[in-house]
């Protein structure tokens, strides 16, 4: 079953953005679904990023409905909406000083 960049981040711990970046820098290969999503091979991105360590035999396997999962996706999610936050700040402050000296400079 192929991955999602969400659920290879779940599958990895990785950061989807880094995994997204190894795709665009072509450390792994990834195609693109009819929607436009990216769809990864298990092969393909576990070459790179290894998987989670899997939960003892007599465990549950962990599904894609099951809460721990939902929880490390919502997870997974927010630490990405952090970071567009963090960076949409930088890029607001980097506009005021050129905003500011283009003032100074006219």
């Amino acid at each position: 079953m192929a991955y999602s960049l969400i659920t290879a981040a779940v599958a990895t711990g990785a950061h989807r953005t880094t995994i997204l970046r190894a795709i665009k820098s072509g450390k792994i290969s990834a195609e693109r679904d009819a929607q436009g999503a990216w769809i990864i091979q298990p092969g393909e991105l576990h070459r790179v990023f290894p998987p989670l360590p899997q939960l003892p035999a007599m465990a549950e396997p962990v599904q894609p409905h099951h809460p721990d999962a939902e929880v490390a996706l919502l997870r997974t999610l927010l630490d990405e909406m952090r970071a567009t936050v963090a960076d949409l700040r930088r890029r607001e402050d980097d506009l005021k000083a050129d905003r500011d000296h283009w003032r100074e400079a006219h």
